[in-house]
């Protein structure tokens, strides 16, 4: 019998990596994918086994702590400024929850830790980026997609310094 387990997503409808990740899961598991938690969605049997946190931070939407084991997603840890409110959250759940996924090692030695942890890629997404042939060019070309934050943790100032290099 395999597990059934429900993705709490609450913008999974979105088009940002969090959302797709989720679906992916929903798409290629079959896993159950909702914006809400309350109570567990139905599945074959009545109830979930396992909630996944599509985000750690989706812990926030629930309005109780589920009595089937968690799952979350650490995306990052928001450091700047130290001891924000995202970091505090960032290690609370990281402490509640029964298993810790994340994508960077750099992460998943900040939650170790706290108990099981593994390290997973993100799905590759072969139809949305395709590798086409692209001409020969004398300069090099440097392309970048994303959404970038004030603190600059996105590495802004690495794709300025590789810009400006001959």
């Amino acid at each position: 019998m395999a597990l059934s387990v429900h993705v709490l997503c609450r913008n999974y409808q979105q088009d940002r990596i969090i959302p797709r990740m989720a679906r992916a899961l929903h798409d290629r598991l079959g896993w159950t994918l909702s914006a809400t938690f309350e109570p567990c969605p139905a599945q074959a049997g009545g109830a979930c086994d396992v909630l996944y946190l599509s985000g750690y931070f989706e812990a926030q939407t629930l309005k109780s702590w589920p009595d089937v084991p968690v799952a979350a997603y650490f995306t990052h840890k928001e450091e700047e400024p130290p001891h924000n409110a995202k970091a505090r959250l960032f290690d609370e759940i990281a402490r509640r929850v029964d298993l810790r996924i994340v994508t960077a090692r750099m992460y998943g030695a900040m939650v170790e830790s706290y108990g099981p942890t593994a390290q997973a890629h993100a799905p590759l997404e072969r139809d949305r980026f395709v590798l086409a042939p692209r001409p020969a060019h004398k300069a090099p070309v440097i392309g970048v997609s994303g959404y970038t934050y004030a603190n600059g943790r996105k590495g802004e100032g690495l794709v300025k310094k590789a810009v400006q290099s001959p």
